[in-house]
């Protein structure tokens, strides 16, 4: 704290400095500026621990800025908020590694107390941030997002975004690859935003999918004659994708990238959907050895096979959602932990992977055009 606090050149706060220092850097960090160039001065700026934020009302603080992720979402709550508290616009941001979205978490997967859940939740959140606060601090439920009145949280920011326009003829190739860009991040946004109407339609689709073979649906557009399982198809495509699918499969179950509690460790099917699972009144589910899960050999081969077709482009959209969420797309290791990640859609819980799942399945099922549907 104090090394960094020296190279940044700021003041410091901490519980182990004596007192006197504590009130002596407060009262520096809390005193009127006298003109413009004491405002830009060093001790405008504190380095300090929650320490500082116990009891402490300071109505002219503009940004709060935390150096690692906070473990309870509403310890971030509190010390966030201790920005902005005259009610003018302030900032709170979020200092992560690149890295931390993909691999950061598995430390805490072993507590998941219900604190760290909900932070989890707020830093991975597709949708209004301010909404996973409401609903963890106060049970209130914001289905609009950011009203009217209130600054735009991120993801309200992106969401806002309108779609960009089509690329007339004689375009720059430039600007035509930025704007081909922005439409994939607009989508990527889009399909990300939709996890509640997607838990509904999740089951289906795995259904619709059950005993069928994606590469030969969408070579034939005919679900009937894709009515056998991969393992027995034999065009040459078939022993590409098949060994795609055994090599991931292996590192997805093998090396446990699936996040606890967050699916069947077989298939990778949710466990509120699969029949190996019920309901207990002890822990969420319990798992019954001698059942079966329904859905064998769906989610992982369906994904694998249109990634590889790659229809329309989709697995362009998936790499920019791997990218977004500070994925290395060429580190197969982080693309196997990002798609095991757990996330919750409206109360179920699943993978990144089984969200995937359905959202190229949408893609490829959508009639005649094939249009997307994110």
């Amino acid at each position: 704290m104090d090394t960094l606090a020296a190279r940044l050149g700021c003041l410091a706060y901490h519980g182990q400095i004596a007192v006197a220092m504590k009130d002596q850097a407060l009262q520096a960090f809390t005193r009127k500026p006298k003109d413009a160039v004491e405002d830009m001065a060093r001790d405008r700026t504190i380095m300090a621990t929650n320490a500082l934020g116990m009891g402490i009302n300071i109505p002219t603080v503009r940004c709060v800025i935390h150096v690692e992720v906070p473990q309870i979402l509403r310890d971030y709550s509190q010390e966030s908020g201790r920005a902005g508290r005259d009610g003018q616009a302030s900032k709170a941001i979020i200092i992560a590694p690149s890295t931390f979205q993909a691999r950061g978490w598995s430390q805490w997967e072993a507590r998941c107390e219900e604190g760290k859940q909900a932070m989890r939740e707020y830093f991975h959140s597709t949708t209004c941030q301010r909404a996973v606060l409401d609903t963890y601090l106060d049970s209130y439920a914001r289905p609009d997002g950011c009203t009217d009145g209130e600054a735009p949280c991120d993801r309200c920011t992106i969401h806002s975004h309108r779609s960009p326009v089509h690329s007339p003829e004689g375009m720059d190739p430039w600007m035509a690859q930025e704007q081909q860009k922005q439409t994939i991040a607009q989508q990527v946004q889009q399909m990300r935003g939709q996890q509640a109407t997607a838990m509904d339609q999740l089951e289906p689709t795995l259904l619709q999918w059950q005993h069928r073979y994606a590469v030969c649906y969408m070579e034939t557009t005919d679900m009937a004659m894709s009515m056998h399982p991969i393992m027995t198809y034999s065009q040459p495509v078939t022993a590409i994708v098949q060994g795609h699918i055994k090599q991931i499969t292996r590192q997805i179950r093998d090396q446990r990238k699936y996040a606890r509690f967050s699916c069947c460790f077989t298939y990778g099917v949710p466990q509120a959907i699969c029949q190996q699972y019920e309901a207990s009144p002890h822990s969420r589910w319990r798992l019954i050895p001698e059942r079966q899960c329904q859905f064998p050999d769906v989610v992982i081969p369906t994904v694998i096979s249109i990634m590889h077709l790659n229809p329309g482009g989709c697995a362009e959209i998936i790499y920019a959602w791997m990218k977004a969420d500070g994925v290395d797309v060429e580190d197969a290791d982080h693309v196997y932990t990002w798609f095991g990640q757990k996330i919750r859609w409206s109360g179920m819980e699943g993978t990144r992977l089984v969200e995937v799942f359905y959202r190229l399945s949408q893609f490829v099922i959508t009639p005649a055009s094939r249009s997307p549907r994110w």
